[in-house]
């Protein structure tokens, strides 16, 4: 903590400022004592006393022309001087802050008001600082995704689960068969009822093949057999120390709330090479593209023995083949097991540059951090019929527990999030036009109709959603940054261009 004093200055109203003492506080606010004259301070409050008349009947006078005393019994000193402090306050508090050379989080409070010298104290939280030190001095090992039959396997299965033959049974589900359901689990500790802990699976209309060697959690697919259409399970699982799926969830028990909508009969189509061209050259509900992102999103990879030559034989227009199926479904997953190797990969650098970066933020800011996560919760309660007063009587939480529960993660979200923003502008990252263009080209997808293209980008850019698409064009940008760095491949920073010596400044011109 420490003081600075700045000299007598005028505000834009013309008051003046007889002197600024300014503290820095440990909780990164800062405390302004502003010293006043007495005359402003006297004009502020006969101009209060008048303000505050208008809003109250005196008796024996019209509104607004009660004298001062009249309106200091019935109203009080000290209420009049609460409203000469707002008044004087709209242009010295700007200008106090502009003296004392401080750059505000958000609005500042009164703390007090001093007789001897006559004073306003102000507290004022503090923007956030970031100082990320020797960053890009941080390393971190990457190991590719390695690909195995069984993983091809599974990507195949899952092609010719998606293209099968389906009919609604009201029979119980049986191993084989295909349900859709909807998903509600948390995890939680010994003594927690089952809604309560940190959020788990949550889907909605979820289409899942009962499989007990492919399942979702280990006992997930036991539980549902003989499930009907309509039915409501409830039951607990607990995720394998060992599992790869779930690893910050490992040990943990898993409280699920399963709705079964349908129970289907699948009859998978035979796998051979007219099955492949189908798939491959168009035609099947997984057709190319499609292919790719499921595969992408299953997460599987495969080891392949087919010659990588085979799918390049399919560009030729001759139909596809088996073999070139599964070299296909090797790269899709390949690709989507290395692009979610990489987003972990940044997450764990962002993570490590945290750690050791000094972030200073007020309190002010996990508060309204803390505010906007409670927001969206409530947002997505009453997406289910409820909202937050609901949680919280179900909870028997009052607003402080729920204040103290979201703490850490507010200001987990919030050290995050300064340290991504701070490094975007330390790796002098930019995005720009062609940037966007190619995003909207990506969104478009092979639609070559140049009306129906210009239409996408201008639905995105007319819904106000083209800043959403700007940050999600940052993020990419700032996770391959942080790759390049962990693995030393990142370019070396360019110095800012520096003046040369000799120029002639535009304002030096004017002065001149």
């Amino acid at each position: 903590m420490y003081n600075d004093s700045i000299p007598k200055r005028f505000t834009e109203q013309g008051q003046t400022l007889l002197n600024i003492q300014t503290e820095r506080l440990e909780n990164h606010t800062a405390r302004l004592t502003v010293e006043l004259e007495a005359t402003a301070f006297e004009q502020a409050k006969q101009k209060a006393a008048r303000k505050l008349s208008n809003r109250v009947n005196l008796p024996g006078f019209r509104k607004g022309k009660a004298p001062y005393h009249i309106v200091v019994r019935f109203i009080g000193e000290p209420a009049i001087v609460e409203e000469a402090v707002e008044l004087m306050s709209s242009d010295l508090y700007p200008a106090a802050l502009k003296e004392a050379n401080i750059e505000p989080y958000g609005p500042g409070s009164v703390e007090d008001i001093q007789a001897d010298p006559l004073a306003i104290v102000y507290v004022v939280p503090l923007a956030a600082t970031v100082d990320l030190k020797d960053y890009r001095s941080i390393r971190l090992p990457f190991e590719p995704p390695v690909v195995t039959d069984k993983d091809v396997e599974h990507g195949i299965r899952h092609v010719l689960e998606r293209e099968a033959e389906t009919q609604p049974t009201d029979e119980p589900a049986v191993m084989g068969n295909r349900v859709t359901i909807g998903i509600h689990s948390h995890l939680h500790e010994a003594g927690q009822e089952g809604h309560e802990g940190e959020g788990f699976i949550h889907e909605h209309g979820y289409k899942f093949v009962l499989d007990e060697h492919n399942d979702l959690v280990p006992g997930f697919s036991a539980k549902l057999t003989g499930a009907k259409a309509g039915d409501k399970l409830d039951f607990e699982l607990t995720i394998p120390e060992d599992s790869e799926d779930f690893e910050e969830a490992r040990g943990k028990t898993a409280h699920f709330e399963v709705e079964v909508s349908a129970v289907e009969l699948i009859t998978l189509p035979e796998l051979n090479d007219a099955f492949a061209d189908l798939i491959i050259n168009g035609g099947g509900e997984d057709s190319d593209d499609d292919l790719d992102e499921d595969l992408e999103a299953d997460g599987a990879a495969a080891e392949l023995a087919e010659a990588e030559a085979a799918v390049e034989e399919a560009d030729d227009g001759t139909p596809a083949t088996v073999a070139q199926l599964r070299v296909k479904v090797r790269d899709d997953i390949e690709r989507g097991m290395t692009n979610d190797l990489r987003e972990k990969y940044a997450d764990d650098m962002l993570k490590a540059i945290v750690e050791q970066a000094d972030i200073r933020y007020p309190e002010a800011l996990i508060a309204d951090q803390i505010e906007s996560m409670l927001s969206r919760m409530d947002q997505q309660l009453r997406q289910q019929g409820l909202n937050l007063e609901d949680y919280k009587r179900l909870l028997h939480k009052t607003d402080e527990d729920l204040f103290n529960d979201y703490r850490d993660p507010a200001i987990d979200t919030i050290r995050h999030s300064l340290a991504r923003r701070e490094f975007f502008d330390a790796e002098q990252l930019a995005i720009t036009d062609a940037d966007m263009d190619a995003e909207f080209d990506r969104l478009a997808g092979d639609n070559t109709d140049e009306e129906q293209r210009a239409a996408v980008r201008s639905l995105f850019e007319n819904q106000g959603l083209g800043d959403y698409l700007r940050e999600q064009v940052a993020e990419r940008k700032v996770s391959d940054r942080l790759f390049a760095i962990g693995t030393g491949e990142a370019p070396e920073l360019t110095s800012p261009e520096v003046p040369e010596t000799g120029a002639t400044t535009e304002s030096e011109e004017e002065t001149a």
